[in-house]
């Protein structure tokens, strides 16, 4: 069965991967399809992602529900100061849109273990990959060809949310 994976990002900078939630279809999908049921008022359509993923700049959606669409992203990491504002909209999200259609989503768990993350004085931020069906994207090649684990202070790939002035930030939508 495929999986959500969830990374931290370490003091040093690398990232290594902390749990997993089983189906990734219970995470960034079940996230499109609710979001382009209630704002698009269709199912989510694969032909098109873009217009689902757009929604996280409409005016008038939620603060929270844009974020959490951010979240399912490619790249995007959440710092650790930023991690207790994403667990709330996490939260939300769920309260939400966890009933819609009986769909699960493993938002909740996400958001109960980015809580145990914040304990660990070695967590700088978190990130993710959608479905392990593909390769992860936190991997760099280094300077022999070899398969290494991300860094945040060497490799420039990633994005943050949140935080002033970047995408789901009071500021910035």
């Amino acid at each position: 069965m495929s999986a959500t994976v969830m990374y931290k990002v370490c003091k040093d900078g690398h990232v290594e991967q902390v749990q997993q939630f089983g189906n990734a279809w219970h995470g960034a999908m079940s996230v499109w399809m609710s979001m382009s049921e209630r704002y698009l008022g269709r199912a989510f359509d694969m032909s098109n992602p873009q217009a689902t993923w757009d929604i996280s700049k409409t005016p008038g959606v939620p603060r929270e529900y844009a974020v959490t669409l951010l979240s399912t992203f490619d790249m995007v990491m959440v710092r650790r100061r930023d991690m207790p504002e994403l667990i709330r909209c996490f939260r939300a999200f769920v309260d939400e849109f966890g009933k819609v259609g009986g769909r699960g989503l493993h938002l909740d768990r996400q958001a109960d273990f980015m809580e145990t993350l914040l304990e660990d004085d070695d967590c700088d931020g978190v990130c993710w990959n959608q479905t392990d069906v593909v390769e992860s994207p936190w991997v760099a090649t280094g300077d022999d060809g070899e398969e290494e684990p991300y860094n945040v202070q060497t490799c420039k790939r990633h994005w943050f949310m949140l935080g002033p002035g970047e995408p789901g930030s009071a500021s910035c939508p």
